[in-house]
């Protein structure tokens, strides 16, 4: 892996266009992302989610190795992180769906008054896991045989979406705590990111026992990397930079075979 990155960075390099345009920022930019587990290494692909491998390895290699762009990626809770952009006390976090209410708050990669689809940094989808003597049931349009509260990560974009559809939702901080009280009964069922939660479980065989994925997805989402008001005022050039960066890297063949590889 450590010749992959490093032909990648140098492939990289010899490509035009594949550089910051402007000296690098002295001061870096302090890009959060969410770790529900306390679990994932930057340095080790195989404690991080495979839809999230080329994400993290483009904001901790590509990014400032291959653009010269100033990063500090440090890990958090998803609920805080937005906390601490809507405070102005970060800069920026990775993975936000779009919605009215944190667009109050936060600036996206906009065009003609939409979120820009070529800056989407990844698709996600929402999956429905259950207890194994849940009655509930999801055909892809409506819940049937609700046997209890459905759970979710706390600011999961899902949640909201589930309660639009009268669906009553328990918030839970972390995935590691929702799906070891799934294994065993004490939550029924719960809504989460499917390419996380299918990793955690195969990773915990013995809870995958008693836990059932419904195989329609609830949604599907596109991801953006969304800086706060204050930095996107302070540093406006930079913000740009880095989401021209990612629609540049994530367009390229580069980012297509890196992506092949680091998702084995």
């Amino acid at each position: 892996m450590k010749q992959v990155v490093l032909l990648t960075c140098l492939f990289l390099f010899a490509i035009p266009g594949f550089a910051y345009g402007g000296q690098p920022d002295s001061e870096p930019a302090l890009i959060l992302y969410h770790d529900g587990t306390g679990t994932i290494n930057l340095s080790d692909i195989s404690t991080q989610p495979r839809n999230n491998r080329i994400v993290y390895y483009m904001f901790n290699v590509v990014l400032p190795k291959v653009f010269g762009i100033n990063i500090k990626f440090k890990p958090i809770m998803w609920s805080r992180g937005l906390e601490l952009i809507k405070a102005g006390l970060a800069d920026g976090i990775i993975s936000a769906s779009f919605t009215d209410e944190r667009a109050t708050y936060a600036v996206y990669p906009m065009k003609e008054g939409k979120p820009d689809p070529a800056k989407v940094m990844q698709l996600m989808e929402y999956s429905l896991y259950k207890h194994k003597n849940s009655t509930i049931t999801w055909d892809g349009l409506k819940f049937d045989g609700i046997d209890g509260e459905i759970v979710s990560i706390k600011s999961y974009i899902i949640v909201k979406d589930l309660r639009k559809m009268g669906i009553v939702v328990q918030e839970e901080p972390n995935m590691t705590w929702i799906m070891r009280n799934l294994a065993i009964g004490k939550f029924k069922s719960a809504a989460m990111q499917s390419s996380v939660c299918d990793d955690f479980l195969t990773k915990n065989p013995t809870l995958k026992e008693n836990i059932v994925k419904i195989e329609k997805p609830l949604k599907k989402k596109e991801y953006y990397l969304i800086f706060s008001k204050k930095f996107y005022n302070e540093r406006n050039e930079l913000a740009k930079a880095i989401w021209d960066a990612i629609e540049d890297y994530s367009s390229s063949d580069e980012y297509r075979e890196m992506r092949k590889e680091l998702e084995k």
